[in-house]
Parts: C-alpha cells; sequence; structure tokens
C-alpha cells in the first residue's frame, strides 16, 4: 500500500512539524484545512522550556527576506487563524535585525489606526536588543492590556550608546527624549498601567542617577497623577540592576508578588547614599511583609564587597523572613581589602547563620545557598567545614547538614553550597571566571589563560562543564610568536 504525507496520522504529523521551525511549518499551511490546524496546535503552545511560538533568532537576517517577503504573507486573509493561534514571541537582536522585525509584526496599520496583529499574544521575549522609541511605544501598550508575561534584556552597550550618543543610538529620538520614555515605560510597569503576571527585566548597565530619578519626588509624582502606584497583577519577578535604592523604593510598588528573584550588576552597590545613612538604616525595623505579604520565594545574585554590605544584606533577609524558599548566590573576587572583616572568618555553618540567614527562620522550609571566596585562611580543612553544619543545632533541626565543600588549590578559592545543587566543580591550570555567582549552577561561559595544559581542560570539557556554549582563552605570556 502506497502511503503519502496526507495519509499519516496526526500523531505522526505533529513530530515531523516538531522537527521545523514556524517560518517551515508557515510554507505548508496552504495545503489543506487539516494541515493548518495542526500547525495552529502546535505553534499555539506557550512554553519558554520549548521555545514554542514565532522565534527570530537566526544570525545575519535580511530584512528583504524577512519583511518585504513574509510580512505581506502575513497580512493576507487566509493567516488570520495562524495569527490568532500565536501566544508567545520571542528575538534576539545580538546577530540580527530580529526586534526591529518583532515590533513591526506586532502592529500593523489599519485607517490610521494601529492594530495588533497577534490578539492573542500572551508571552513576549525580547533579548539583547537595543533601545528605540518604537520599542517603548510598543511594549508600553502590550503590558497594559495583552501580555501576561515579558521578557527584555538589553545589549550590554545599549546604555553606554545613549550616555554618549554614539552613532548605533535612534537619531529620531535625542538622548533626552529617549531616556525620559525609557523612564515613563519602568514607571508604568510598576503601576497600575501594567497587567503582567510575569516579567523579567535587566536593567544592570542602567545608569544609577537614572534609578534614583524614577522614584524621586521630582520625577514620579507627576506620574503618580497620571497612574495608581502599584501593579496588581505582577505575581513573578526577575530583575538585574545595579542599585541597592532602587530595589527598596520597587518594593513599594508590586504588593502581590510571590516570587522574587533580584541579581545586581556586581555587589550590594549602596550608592549614592552615604555609609552613615546605610548604618542607620541597617538599625532600623523594616519589615516587608506588610509590602509583599504573598511573597514566598526571593532568590539573591551578588558580590559581597565589604562588612558594610554584609550588614545591608542582613538587614535585607530579616526584611524579607517570611519567605518559604531562600536561594543565595554569594561571591567576594576582591581581597586583602582592609574593610573585610567579615570575608576573613573561617566560612561554616556558625557564618552561614550569622551572615546568609534572617535573624528569625521559622517560616523558611528551602534553603538553597553556594558561596565563593579567595581563601583567606590556609590551609583549609574540608572535613572540619562540612561537619561544622552536621553537628549544628540550626541545620540538624532544619535537614540542611548535606552541604559540599570545594577548594581549588591553583586559583586558592573556596566554594561552599548545599547539595541541592547537582554539579562537580573542578580546578584547572589557568582556569579565570571565579567565582561563578552569576551563573551557577548552569555555567555558561568560562575564561581560561592560555595554558599549556589547556588541551586536557579541552577534553573534558563536555563533561565537567555541560552547560557551557562558549569559552574565552586568554594569550597573555603563553603566546606563540
Amino acid at each position: 500500500m502506497i502511503c503519502t504525507f496526507e495519509t499519516l496520522p496526526n500523531e505522526v504529523l505533529i513530530i515531523i512539524f516538531s522537527y521545523l521551525s514556524w517560518l517551515e511549518m508557515l510554507t505548508l499551511w496552504p495545503l489543506n484545512h487539516r494541515i493548518s490546524n495542526l500547525i495552529c496546535s502546535i505553534i499555539s503552545i506557550n512554553d519558554n522550556r520549548q521555545n514554542s511560538g514565532i522565534v527570530i533568532k537566526d544570525s545575519g537576517l535580511s530584512y528583504d527576506k524577512y519583511y518585504l517577503r513574509l510580512l505581506p504573507f502575513l497580512n493576507h486573509s487566509s493567516l488570520l487563524s495562524f495569527c490568532s493561534c500565536i501566544r508567545r514571541m520571542c528575538s534576539d537582536g545580538t546577530n540580527s535585525i530580529a526586534c526591529n522585525i518583532s515590533y513591526e509584526w506586532i502592529f500593523f496599520q489599519n485607517n490610521d489606526k494601529k492594530m495588533l496583529r497577534f490578539p492573542f499574544l500572551k508571552s513576549l521575549v525580547l533579548t539583547r536588543c537595543w533601545l528605540s522609541g518604537p520599542l517603548i511605544q510598543n511594549l508600553s501598550s502590550l503590558i497594559y492590556n495583552q501580555l501576561d508575561e515579558l521578557i527584555l534584556t538589553f545589549d550590554k552597550d545599549t546604555f553606554n550608546a545613549l550616555r554618549y550618543e554614539l552613532p548605533s543610538v535612534n537619531r529620531k529620538y535625542n538622548k533626552k527624549k529617549l531616556l525620559d520614555m525609557f523612564k515613563h515605560f519602568l514607571c508604568q510597569l510598576f503601576s497600575s498601567q501594567c497587567q503582567l503576571n510575569s516579567l523579567r527585566l535587566d536593567i544592570g548597565s542602567y545608569d544609577i542617577d537614572q534609578c534614583i530619578k524614577i522614584f524621586s519626588d521630582s520625577y514620579y509624582n507627576p506620574i503618580l497623577n497620571q497612574f495608581q502606584s502599584s501593579c496588581m497583577t505582577l505575581s513573578r519577578l526577575y530583575i538585574r540592576i545595579k542599585c541597592t535604592y532602587f530595589l527598596e523604593h520597587l518594593i513599594e510598588h508590586i504588593p502581590a508578588l510571590e516570587r522574587l528573584s533580584v541579581e545586581f550588576n556586581k555587589t550590594l552597590n549602596i550608592q549614592p547614599r552615604s555609609v552613615s545613612l546605610i548604618e542607620k538604616l541597617c538599625q532600623s525595623n523594616g519589615n516587608w511583609y506588610n509590602k509583599v505579604p504573598n511573597l514566598r520565594y526571593f532568590a539573591l545574585k551578588s558580590f559581597i564587597l565589604n562588612d558594610l554590605e554584609f550588614v545591608y544584606l542582613k538587614w535585607l533577609l530579616n526584611n524579607l523572613n517570611h519567605v518559604q524558599k531562600l536561594k543565595l548566590r554569594l561571591g567576594n573576587e576582591k581581597r586583602y581589602r582592609t574593610d573585610q572583616i567579615i570575608w576573613k572568618s573561617f566560612i561554616d555553618a556558625n557564618f552561614v547563620q550569622q551572615y546568609c540567614l534572617p535573624d528569625i527562620i521559622d517560616n523558611i522550609i528551602n534553603f538553597d545557598f553556594y558561596i565563593s571566596s579567595p581563601c583567606q585562611l590556609l590551609p583549609i580543612d574540608a572535613e572540619k567545614v562540612v561537619s561544622s553544619f552536621q553537628y549544628h543545632p540550626l541545620f540538624i533541626n532544619r535537614q540542611w547538614t548535606n552541604i559540599k565543600y570545594f577548594y581549588d588549590p591553583i586559583r586558592s578559592y573556596q566554594h561552599l553550597f548545599s547539595t541541592n545543587i547537582n554539579i562537580t566543580l573542578q580546578s584547572f591550570n589557568g582556569l579565570v571566571n571565579d567565582p561563578y555567582v552569576f551563573q551557577w549552577p548552569n555555567i555558561q561561559h568560562i575564561s581560561i589563560d592560555f595554558h599549556p595544559s589547556l588541551y586536557i581542560f579541552l577534553e573534558q570539557l563536555d563533561e565537567k562543564f555541560p552547560s557551557v556554549s562558549s569559552i574565552t582563552v586568554y594569550m597573555g605570556k603563553y603566546l606563540l610568536l
């Protein structure tokens, strides 16, 4: 019996289609109604893990190919059902014009009125994009009455380009106008004019002065007259920021939050406030339960530079002692500072209790931590560090005794972590990407010196670092002439 493509059962066709990109599936759309329905069932899935929906990440995208040819195709009346089944759109601006294409696709003009091409779009992912006026305008409209989820990260040079007015900045919008638009958009994100349930936002390169202006009376009050001051729908927030000031004021505007993940660009930056002001702040009882009563999960990634930042960390944890799950990634990449008395302590169970947990821990059920720092005290007794948790009353009662310790003798770094992190650390000559605070445990990028034993490292790369996708090799003194 001859079996043709159209005689295959739906289950088989769905498997075949799962290997095709959305653009490849689109070419099959005109075949028949059955094929169209199957494509709709696949393309309508909204799942970050499956990278579903419309995904535009190809390097070297051709504007002619994707705009002049494909956009008219999307405008065709026969594809209205295709556009209606799109729930998720993802684009990456690193090696392409993907972000420009995305926000031109999302809307179209109809009798001088801007209309949404994908009426059921719920999730939008824009990574490593450049700031522009049209992008801000479209996002402002989408977060108000369309999206449930937004993931927004910017190219690392975006805000530097604005600061120095580099040629890459859209000349239609001058520096001041573009920054004002972006500040207004950030205010909207955390106001009643935003209906998002989930937000992932990276503004770690955003200038501290600009962050301050967002929440200052002189800037924020005019917007408060236009917007209500809180977003009542946002329940999950992952944010990468530069300064602690932003976090303290942000918490006032997200009362429905259930999960909060904060990554600081480098350290717990207290600027522009003085040391005395921070010391006074940390003496206050600023419990945040009344501000975010539904918060059950808190994660923090940051380098801790000095003793003052440890004091601030303790104050922050005490403010959030009502959470049930606490996740910390802490590191120190500076050594021999006179203001690092705490980092010179023996890092064991007593250290973790005193500096990395709130004073009251009745509500915490799950504690997941990783601490990495240069060794100040040598030699290190790894067995003594691990056993300190096995005999400490707090960690015994909470059943948090399965702790692992790794010492890197090549770089004199110590790594202390809870064992629900499933990873085995290794030390290699020349490996310079320590500590892994911001990538742990899924380390994606590593740096290594051009050492004579580099080939051994490369032979074991897949086994020791399975998630690594890029490597930087520093030639240095081993450069061959």
